[in-house]
């Protein structure tokens, strides 16, 4: 009795150290809070087994003795008979210690897989790290040979993500060099539309084009290699020189790139007419709105749809309005101004990203 009331007491400290030990790292920051349930599961599951086989020793040393001690007494009996219900009687008193572990097990497995789901979902940066991936594709402006182990990148995941549906994937470029967090109010949007996001670091206005193309291509890439993602919804996004990235990998990248949501940043294929603007030249001092595309790039460009954001208190409206009237619209491309009342040369609030998704998803 002394060693069974033992084992119980070992089961629940066990049990509340490990899930107080839990909530303490939560606390800290060091577990995300959806790991709360199946952690415990797996500390008292975990808890379970060692009670049991600890148990399950102690009977069986127990019916051990008493199964030594009934032959010493019968010793005179030894009928095929009594031997057979011997074995059957030490093998039932374990019968029921084996299943509470078979369980725990289950148990175990499933918290694990819990786990592992979890730590795939919500707010991370990571590297990816791997085989190299490279698009079927290839254009001579992006670089391919990025190392996957070496680049660093933003992810948000559903917490609700499920691997048996597919998602959307918005590949966003910032003008920044580091980036840790989706923009201001659009995780919802994202999270009500089944979009996934990346945005890799060091891929600011300071870094080479290339190397920023290279970027967005190899997130999305791996982004598509490690979730369900529907291959026809994952868009191209950014912000000033980062949206001006996301508009050339509608050009160089369209496999890829379905659609691109430029956010205070634009460049064309040819010199388009200064109706609005008051100067083209980039704050870098190099010269801002064009770029050089081949007829085949800018053919394959023509199935892709561009969303270009601005507002009235952004510096680069003019150079926007410009580029799109006197670029995508003139030359008929899939294209859609949005002009935000109030907005200044900032990242777009979750109605107009909204308002820019609708127009790409929906073909209107």
């Amino acid at each position: 009795m002394e060693s069974k009331t033992r084992l119980v007491s070992i089961f629940v400290g066990a049990c509340a150290l490990i899930v107080v030990g839990a909530l303490g790292f939560i606390f800290l920051g060091r577990i995300k809070p959806q790991l709360v349930a199946p952690l415990a599961g797996m500390a008292v599951a975990t808890s379970v087994i060692v009670f049991a086989s600890r148990f399950d020793a102690a009977k069986d040393q127990s019916v051990s003795k008493t199964t030594e001690m009934s032959a010493r007494s019968s010793s005179k009996v030894r009928t095929p008979g009594i031997r057979f219900l011997r074995i059957v009687m030490i093998t039932l008193s374990g019968f029921g210690s084996k299943i509470v572990c078979i369980i725990g097990a289950s148990v175990l497995w499933c918290g694990l897989c819990s786990v592992v789901r979890a730590q795939r979902s919500g707010d991370l940066v990571t590297a990816f790290g791997g085989e190299r991936l490279a698009p079927k594709n290839r254009n001579p402006h992006v670089v391919y040979d990025l190392n996957p182990g070496a680049e660093r990148f933003f992810i948000h995941v559903l917490i609700t993500y499920t691997p048996d549906t597919e998602y959307g994937l918005i590949v966003f470029t910032d003008a920044d060099e580091q980036i840790d967090r989706v923009p201001t109010d659009w995780a919802k949007v994202l999270d009500q539309r089944k979009f996934l996001f990346v945005a890799a670091e060091n891929a600011g206005n300071d870094q080479d084009t290339n190397r920023r193309l290279g970027l967005a291509v190899l997130g999305a890439l791996e982004m598509m290699k490690r979730y369900r993602i529907d291959p026809n919804r994952v868009y191209a996004a950014g912000f000033s020189g980062g949206a001006r990235m996301s508009g050339l990998l509608g050009f160089f990248q369209p496999d890829i790139f379905h659609g691109t949501i430029q956010n205070s940043g634009a460049d064309f294929y040819t010199r388009v007419p200064t109706v609005y603007a008051s100067s083209w030249v980039s704050t870098t001092g190099q010269p801002y709105g064009q770029f050089e595309a081949t007829t085949g790039e800018i053919a394959r460009a023509k199935r892709v749809r561009f969303v270009l954001i601005t507002g009235t208190n952004d510096f680069r409206r003019g150079n926007i309005l410009d580029i799109y009237n006197g670029g995508f619209v003139k030359q008929h491309f899939a294209a859609k101004l949005i002009d935000v009342p109030g907005l200044e040369h900032a990242i777009c609030d979750a109605a107009t990203l909204s308002a820019a998704l609708d127009f790409i998803e929906s073909g209107s």
